[in-house]
């Protein structure tokens, strides 16, 4: 199912997509589980708390960001034995027999492990990971200090792993609140791990990062389109979430074809003329046409008279 999944999500992408380097994001999905029996909890992942549980059935995607249109290129089914430098190495793989061209590669916290950092160091793309800022007195978070953002050499140690010395970008920034967007500004510290990213000026380091954002969009996008189902069944699971990337490739894809602007020689997507709602519905219209649509229930007894009212 997995082999037949991947093989339908680039069945009918543009050729745009493949004409030049792209940049592609990685990441981690979970969907949350409530099952006990030890027959289902082996193909589950254990996760933070969210949503009432701590097991989670979970997915790797791999997401490429091409010219006003972006696309799932590769998924995976994520089992608890799996590891996530094997887990980045299998969608790479997946990439390079797609003939897909990586200009630049943006990895999530999640990807920040020594044996990840192993496997891209010996890689020939440019990387960007989020760092995550840890420790009280060493670590990352000894590094958030000045009044400006600088680059500098860091050795990470695990006591599994051994160490690995990376390159980082410690970025000294503003935020407002998250969702008024108003109010006083505060400073904050983002730390990226570069690989290959010696000529890139630190200003472009964070800027650049934040189109990796638009992977997360797409699950919030996979969420609206998807099936949904109380069966515990790991496969039908994630047959649904695949059908839901499907879906939001489709949306894309029919987004570029039909819905370009020509205006003064140049073409533009006017993405509001065909949003994923009505993608939705669309399709509601056409499954209500060949299954039909209910309007009435059958009634096995007749309903009591209505009371009547004083007033």
């Amino acid at each position: 199912m997995e082999r037949q999944i991947n093989a339908a999500l680039v069945a009918q992408l543009p050729a745009h997509v493949w004409k030049q380097a792209r940049e592609i994001a990685c990441d981690l999905h979970d969907e949350p589980f409530y099952g006990k029996s030890p027959e289902l909890l082996a193909y589950a992942c254990r996760g933070e708390a969210r949503d009432g549980t701590t097991y989670f059935y979970r997915v790797a995607t791999a997401y490429v960001i091409a010219d006003g249109v972006r696309f799932t290129l590769a998924m995976l089914f994520v089992q608890p034995q799996d590891t996530v430098a094997e887990l980045l190495a299998s969608l790479l793989r997946r990439l390079r027999i797609l003939g897909a061209s990586v200009r630049r590669l943006y990895l999530d916290k999640g990807f920040c492990t020594i044996p990840v950092f192993r496997n891209l160091a010996a890689s020939p793309w440019p990387v960007i990971i989020a760092c995550p800022v840890r420790g009280k007195n060493g670590g990352t978070k000894a590094l958030c200090h000045g009044r400006g953002s600088y680059r500098t050499q860091h050795t990470f140690r695990s006591a599994e792993y051994g160490e690995f010395t990376a390159t980082l970008a410690v970025i000294r920034t503003r935020t407002t609140h998250k969702r008024r967007r108003q109010g006083p500004v505060h400073w904050c510290w983002l730390v990226y791990v570069l690989f290959r990213c010696d000529d890139l000026a630190l200003r472009k380091v964070q800027r650049w990062y934040r189109r990796r954002f638009g992977i997360e969009s797409s699950y919030r996008c996979m969420r609206k389109v998807r099936a949904w189902t109380t069966s515990r069944n790991p496969a039908l699971r994630f047959l649904l979430i695949a059908l839901g990337f499907l879906l939001v490739n489709l949306w894309q894809e029919l987004r570029w074809r039909f819905c370009q602007v020509i205006r003064r020689r140049h073409r533009y997507l006017d993405a509001g003329r065909f949003t994923l709602q009505r993608l939705a519905s669309f399709l509601c219209r056409a499954i209500e046409a060949i299954y039909g649509m209910g309007a009435f229930i059958e009634a096995d007894i007749r309903p009591p008279p209505p009371k009547s009212v004083i007033y």
